[in-house]
Parts: structure tokens; sequence; C-alpha cells
């Protein structure tokens, strides 16, 4: 898929682009992540205007919390 990820902050090497990479295991590899804050965000730009029927959203793991 492409386009382009932006967060409010990096955190380390977890860059909003591994947001929009197509992986879908949920392991500390492929997770972005912010800085704490109250007021956290992330925007994906896919770039066309796309119907969804189904959109789905991997959390990370409970050991990564």
């Amino acid at each position: 898929m492409s386009g382009q990820a932006t967060q409010s902050s990096d955190y380390g090497e977890f860059y909003a682009s591994r947001a929009n990479d197509e992986r879908r295991d949920t392991d500390i590899v492929g997770m972005t992540y912010t800085q704490e804050d109250t007021d956290e965000w992330l925007k994906i730009d896919l770039r066309a205007y796309i119907y969804f029927v189904h959109l789905i959203i991997y959390n990370r793991d409970g050991d990564c919390a």
C-alpha cells in the first residue's frame, strides 16, 4: 500500500512509516510508537480515495506495554 504515515512524535526507532508497511504481525518489530503525551495521534494518507468494506487495525501484543 503506498502512502505516507505521520504521527505526533517518534519514540526511538518506532517511526510512523511502520504503520503503513503491510505487516500483519503484532510483534515489536512492526509497530509504531509515540512519546508519552496527552494528545498522541497517527495519520495515514493513502493518497487515494478508497472504499473500505472492513478496516482492521492490529494492536500490539500484551508484553510490549
